[in-house]
């Protein structure tokens, strides 16, 4: 036979052992201001629950042992039960160890809060009718060895007060099967709470929330976490297959800000495909997967990084991937984001949907490693845009300016590249270093490559660029004024217009009409083999030939090109043999000595 506490303030002092069997509780509160004290040698042992609560406001300590079948501690599922919950021994059920519904509780664990079996939901549960749940761990939280479940499952109201705060352990375990996720702390909405769940308050991680699959913390589609994810302890979820440190499918109206370490086999942070979550993840800590650091899918996807996003093995696309599904994608790297020495892929890869909103800034360092070596790794770049069929439309547009004042670094092939079928609606701007890898382009390193891209380029170099630039067959404008370029600038198709650095240019306008202005130093205009496929009418225009520049036919002559030369007082006009014209302004003296003993004919 349990105890039953009646009265307003009515306790018990426990150093024995209550024994309940069948549906009957060890300890019943139905009054307020009850009070439960288990001491060490104390116990409760009840087939079904081992203390339920109905009163109000009952308070509860326990050192010694908690033990119910179906429940070890169940404040109701109705609109009055509430309690406080200390716990410094034990407190186990083959279901849940604690249920928390009703008003809502308060519970701190310095003790072991564990399952015996596979609980339903969670070892620790937060039922929809609860108003509050505050969850305090410096102890240990375990669904248990062997088994399926979350740690801590909050299933929510419409709106819920709380926060969860860790300084323990809190484990999930096994996989997520039927109504559970496996998580160590789980939010999640269900349709009796109406259209939406919000929780009130963060979720704060000191310690270390672990799970064995799928995410170590989730908050679930329709949920809204109304504070902040903090963790400054260990966030892990290791299974290469299925392993997330941090799933968002809901909304975090705070952020995600990692102090410490979080770890995903398949993902570190995934805010979750599909274009509906929203979340901004701040990292001054460890971002790190086997497979993808950080997956932004969501409607709003914001990082801002100030540590170190890397991974452990080739990452499949991008260490940094934003997924065809997003509809918006800010990116900031102050940090660092790397590929990881060995490893081969993209450090940033956005695979894009028909239409992006957002920028990229990088104060950092971005670094691609290895070779394009795979489907899920077709470059190996810092920094990558790119189409794919999913994405529902012939072409994929970002809206947005790419920013580069730190340095993007690959080994292999372009450090940016602008890809087939991509539109980039703003511009690439590098005041920072962009170090291409081993191309076999020109000079045998490739800094950009937006020569597949579907629409113009406007790049503005004010940094160095270690590598040939190749820009698109559109209208490309490129300004290196006050920069310096380690390689060729190729316009490629269009009507370009492209003005040196301070150094010694390397320009090529390629098919169209283009305009060449080299600048400081001395410079190289180069003509091409691709001029004999031009179709004629083409008109270049060099604007400020100097002594020093050269002019380099080598590749047009040498595939069976010829010009005739005009020198007039105030210009010089080569005319190719294709029907395309050049006109050099500047220096003509200095022009026509190196173009004269080249032509076919002078006048």
């Amino acid at each position: 036979m349990g105890i039953e506490l009646l009265n307003d303030g009515d306790s018990l002092d426990l150093l024995g052992r209550i024994e309940t069997l069948g549906t009957v509780p060890g300890v019943l509160t139905q009054a307020q201001d009850n009070r439960i004290h288990i001491a060490g040698s104390g116990a409760i042992d009840s087939e079904t629950t081992a203390i339920q609560v109905n009163g109000v406001d009952t308070d509860i300590e326990n050192l010694g042992l908690i033990d119910g079948g179906f429940n070890g501690i169940n404040l109701a599922n109705d609109d009055t039960a509430s309690a406080t919950i200390l716990n410094r021994g034990t407190i186990v059920s083959d279901s849940r160890a604690v249920n928390i519904g009703g008003v809502g509780g308060s519970l701190v664990n310095f003790g072991q809060i564990l399952s015996s079996a596979s609980p339903r939901n969670g070892t620790v549960y937060g039922d929809v009718t609860a108003l509050n749940v505050d969850i305090e761990n410096r102890g240990l939280i375990d669904v248990g060895a062997g088994h399926d479940g979350d740690a801590i499952s909050l299933e929510l109201g419409a709106q819920v007060e709380g926060q969860v705060v860790n300084f323990g352990l809190i484990q999930g375990r096994g996989l997520p099967l039927g109504d559970n996720q496996a998580a160590a702390v789980r939010l999640y909405w269900v349709p009796g709470a109406g259209p939406t769940s919000t929780f009130n308050g963060n979720v704060e991680n000191f310690g270390q929330l672990s799970a064995e699959n799928g995410p170590a913390v989730i908050v679930e589609e329709n949920t809204i976490l109304n504070g902040d994810l903090l963790n400054q302890g260990l966030i892990s979820s290791l299974n290469p297959d299925n392993g997330i440190g941090v799933r968002i499918e809901g909304k975090v109206t705070g952020e995600i800000i990692n102090r410490g370490a979080i770890n995903g086999g398949r993902d570190g942070i995934d805010i979750a495909n599909g274009g509906v979550a929203i979340a901004t993840i701040l990292n001054t800590g460890l971002i790190t997967s086997t497979s993808r650091a950080v997956n932004l899918g969501g409607a709003d996807n914001r990082l801002i990084n100030e540590g170190l996003i890397t991974t452990t093995a080739d990452p499949r696309n991008g260490t940094v991937y934003g997924d065809v599904t997003a509809l918006n994608i800010e990116i900031e790297n102050h940090g660092l984001i790397d590929v990881g020495s060995g490893n081969n892929g993209d450090a940033i890869s956005l695979e894009l949907g028909a239409e992006v909103t957002g920028n990229i800034l990088n104060t950092g360092l971005a670094q691609g490693r290895g070779i394009a070596d795979g489907t899920t790794n077709t470059a190996s770049s810092a920094l990558r845009l790119y189409w794919v069929e999913a994405a529902g439309a012939p072409v994929s547009v970002f809206n947005g300016d790419i920013v580069n004042d730190g340095e993007l670094v690959t080994e292999n092939g372009a450090a940016v590249i602008i890809d087939t079928q991509v539109v980039l609606n703003g511009t690439l701007v590098n005041s920072g270093l962009i170090t291409g890898g081993v191309s076999d382009t020109f000079s045998g390193q490739l800094g950009v490559d937006a020569s597949g891209a579907f629409s113009p380029i406007t790049l503005v170099n004010t940094g160095a660029i270690h590598g040939d630039v190749l820009l698109s067959d559109g209208d490309d404008l490129f300004t290196g004024t006050g920069g310096i370029v380690n390689g060729v600038v190729q316009g490629n198709g269009g009507n370009d217009v492209l003005t040196g650095g301070a150094g010694d240019d390397i320009l090529e306008g390629g098919l169209g009409s283009d305009e060449l202005t080299g600048g400081p130093g001395s410079d190289t205009f180069r003509f091409g083999a691709d001029l004999l496929t031009s179709g004629g009418g083409d008109i270049d225009v060099i604007t400020d030939f100097e002594a020093l520049d050269s002019l380099d036919f080598s590749g047009f002559l040498g595939a069976g090109g010829e010009f005739s030369l005009a020198v007039l007082p105030d210009l010089l006009t080569v005319n190719f043999s294709t029907g395309d014209q050049l006109t050099v302004l500047g220096d003509l003296d200095a022009a026509a000595a190196q173009l004269t003993p080249l032509a076919t004919a002078i006048a």
